[in-house]
This record gives structure tokens, sequence and C-alpha cells, in this order.
């Protein structure tokens, strides 16, 4: 530490007694700098906020404290045989086997009593202030470990999530994620004025399939069918499987033509599956219908679901569909 050139502690110390009294005043509200008056029996007659510190805390700021423990190398008995020579120490003070400090200065004769004057030492300090970069850096690991930890866990709640609107045997969305994609769908056709249209798909005879060749082969035609919908979608659609043998897709943009005209490529092309040890056609009925002003989730799934009652009804394996009838 350096020091303003009035308090003359970089200098020579050939200090006189009217001198050190007129200086100790300048010292007493400094930490950065130890002062204190101690008579010769090593009580202390008065010390600044920088000698405090070297002082166990029930010692600071108290007055005829014997404060001869406290002088470790020297001690205390040794600064005072050396007391006339005036010629900077380095004295090691503090708590024994607790808290230490290495300091360099002056300990010197004061008419009756002994002053002591010096300065914290800097190397000490700049290694508490090394302690104290590398605790921030320290805490900012930790921080950045809290930070990713925290991204992680966000992370696997988004994939917990994921897994519970997720249809495990096809891959596509379950029939919680349709709730939500569907009010979402209707909230933007009908804020911003969009074409949206919406499609069921069932299985023929799915009971018999089940029946005839087993769940097993029940459970990869519905693979199968779910592959197709997937190879036939945009990436602006969803698709779900909202029942056993049934799935719905929500086509954005798209009016009902030409959803009608995806739902027959589709299909034309299950029609064509070939899902041992199912030995006969895979056949799928749909219904479709396009999103008008006012409708609800509701009300489209009630109308996607009477189109393909039609379907069903007029022979399956036919694309039906119905528009909202006028009040």
């Amino acid at each position: 530490m350096s020091f303003p050139a009035h308090h003359h502690l970089a200098a020579p110390f050939a200090m006189k007694a009217s001198f050190a009294v007129e200086q100790a005043q300048l010292w007493k509200d400094l930490s950065a700098v130890a002062y204190a008056l101690i008579d010769a029996n090593g009580r202390l007659i008065e010390a600044n906020k920088g000698f405090d510190l070297l002082l166990p805390a029930g010692l600071r700021g108290k007055t005829g404290s014997d404060i001869r423990p406290y002088f470790l190398e020297p001690d205390f008995a040794a600064l005072l045989a050396n007391g006339q020579n005036l010629e900077r120490k380095t004295c090691t003070v503090g708590v024994p086997d607790a808290k230490t400090y290495t300091l360099n200065g002056w300990f010197v004769p004061q008419e009756q009593n002994f002053m002591f004057l010096a300065e914290h030492d800097i190397s000490g300090l700049d290694k508490a202030s090394d302690k104290l970069v590398d605790v921030g850096k320290e805490m900012s690991r930790l921080k950045r470990d809290a930070l990713s930890a925290n991204r992680r866990l966000k992370v696997r709640e988004q994939q917990i999530r994921d897994l519970s609107l997720t249809d495990s045997l096809t891959g596509l969305g379950n029939r919680r994620r349709l709730e939500d994609a569907i009010e979402a769908a209707i909230s933007h056709a009908g804020r911003h004025k969009r074409l949206l249209s919406v499609v069921m798909i069932d299985l023929d005879d799915f009971k018999g399939v089940n029946e005839t060749f087993g769940h097993d082969a029940g459970d990869r035609a519905i693979r199968a069918v779910a592959d197709v919908l997937k190879k036939h979608s945009r990436k602006s659609d969803q698709i779900a499987r909202s029942g056993g043998e049934e799935f719905v897709v929500l086509m954005p943009e798209t009016d009902m033509k030409h959803a009608k005209a995806t739902a027959e490529r589709i299909r034309k092309e299950v029609s064509h599956l070939n899902v041992p040890p199912i030995d006969e056609p895979i056949t799928v009925s749909f219904g479709v219908t396009q999103y008008v002003e006012e409708d609800t989730a509701q009300t489209l799934l009630a109308r996607i679901a009477d189109a393909m009652v039609q379907a069903k009804a007029k022979g399956r394996n036919r694309v039906e569909g119905k528009k909202r009838e006028k009040p």
C-alpha cells in the first residue's frame, strides 16, 4: 500500500514525539493503517480501526485491555527491548491459532508509552483479494451450474409433458394434445380470418381385424396407417390419435375441397398397405369439414363425426365432407 506524502510512512522513520501526537489523529479513522498507543505493561491506551481488526471481537474498541498475547512475532517483550530501533519491522499480530495478520511498520517509544504504527501487509491483502476472486469464480461457476441444471430441468419437464401428450403406439399426439391443438387452431383461424379444415380418419371393421388376426396385428395396422398420415402431412398440419382406431388431422390454410383431395390420396395408399399377417385390404373412412366463423372445437368435431357416420353408412372406404348448416 502507498500512502499520501503527509503520512510520512514511506519515509525513514525519524519521528519526534510531538509530531507523532499530531499525526496520530490522522490515523484514527483508517482501517488500512494500524495505530495503537500502548503502555509498558501492554495495556491499550488508544487504537484506531485498523488496529481493532487485529484483536478478538470482544476487545475491539476497548481501552485498558492487555494486548501482549496478540503480538506473536516478534512478541511484545522483544518489541520493548528493541523499541529504540527506529527501523521498519515486520510483525505478525492477531489471535493465536486463529486469524493473524502480517504488517510492516514501527514500534517506537512515545514519552512513557509505545506507539505501534504499521500498514496492513499488501501481499496479504493481495492474497485475500485473490481468494475473493476465486470465490467470485466459484460463485459464477455455481451460478452457471444452477442455470444449466434449471435448463435441464425445463427440458425434462417438457419431455414429460410431451410424453403425456403423445400416443405411445404411433408417436402422434393423443386426444389431450388434440384438444389443446384444435383450440389454438380455431383461435388463430378466427382471429386472422384464415382457412382451417379438419379431417377424421377411422379404420373400417377394426374389431374384425383384432378378432381375426390378433391385437398385435391390429397395432401394426394402426401404426401403418399413422405412417401414411405422417407421409401426407405438412409441417403445419397436426395429427392426433383421438381414439382406438381413430385419427384427427388439423389442416390450417386449407379449404374443404383440398382437404378432401388429400384424404382421397391417403385412402388409396392405405388400401394398398401390406401388414402381415393381415391378408385382406385395410380400409379407412374419412369425415371432412371446414371451420367457419363462430365454430368451436365441439361443433367441428361433431360435424366431422357426422360426416364419418355418412361415410360408414355409404359403404366405408370413402371420403365424406360436411359443411356447417345455416341456422
